[in-house]
């Protein structure tokens, strides 16, 4: 994925400055600096990979990427309701839960006819099942990882989830059940006069993005003033030292 990146940077002749992890980039935009000296771990759910980042004592301990994200709950949905990807993609934003039985029994939805097939009605209990069986293995599968470096302890403040599916319904909830700990969806924040349509977790990344970008110039820009400072200091020296 890495280099597909590059190579279309390349061929649109763009330069770029560093490659950051989309976990990385999500803290910067959702994270307090409270929540990293405490120990949080930032889950980005992405289409097709998730990261995950464990922040001990304000840095990162531990840090990971694996395939697997909101496609392949999108492909669940897809296979299960025998429609194409795009239908199983509005059905999920639509009417997703990734909780069983926080929906009520009665709910149900439209599901759209393809090929000449009839439109058919289905219960909204059964399509959060779909989603919560891959969903869940998601999580239970990232709580191993963290178990195996060996943090799991020092996660004080919890567990913050960025990326699309994390504006499923009760997906907090249900990483809340499998983690233990608090969960909380990750809004990016931060930057006056934000959009109220990037105020969402679905775009942590990219705000992130720009907030890192932005800090590493400033960095950059300081550390220059501050060699600056020490040649003039270096040559002013040298100067009071020659006229002697």
């Amino acid at each position: 994925a890495m280099q597909n990146i590059i190579k279309c940077l390349d061929r649109a002749n763009f330069e770029y400055e560093a490659l950051v992890m989309g976990a990385l980039a999500s803290s910067y935009s959702v994270l307090t600096e409270e929540e990293r000296d405490m120990g949080t771990v930032l889950i980005d759910i992405g289409a097709g990979t998730s990261e995950i980042a464990v922040y001990v004592d304000g840095s990162i301990k531990f840090s990971d990427v694996f395939p697997g994200g909101g496609n392949q709950i999108t492909n669940d949905i897809a296979v299960a309701l025998r429609v194409p990807p795009n239908k199983a993609e509005e059905i999920k934003k639509r009417h997703g839960g990734a909780l069983r039985t926080n929906l009520p029994a009665s709910e149900e939805f439209l599901v759209p006819g393809v090929l000449g097939r009839a439109s058919r009605n289905m219960a909204s209990r059964d399509l959060a099942s779909i989603i919560e069986a891959r969903a869940e293995e998601t999580f239970y599968f990232i709580k191993q990882k963290i178990e195996t470096s060996g943090l799991n302890e020092k996660i004080g403040s919890g567990v913050v989830l960025t990326g699309g599916s994390a504006c499923l319904k009760d997906m907090d909830e249900l990483a809340s059940r499998v983690f233990n700990v608090p969960v909380r969806i990750g809004n990016p924040r931060g930057i006056g006069g934000i959009d109220y349509i990037l105020e969402s977790p679905s775009f942590a990344t990219c705000v992130g993005l720009l907030m890192y970008g932005e800090e590493s110039r400033r960095t950059r820009r300081e550390d220059n003033k501050a060699k600056g400072k020490v040649f003039n200091l270096f040559f002013s020296g040298i100067k009071k030292f020659l006229h002697k």
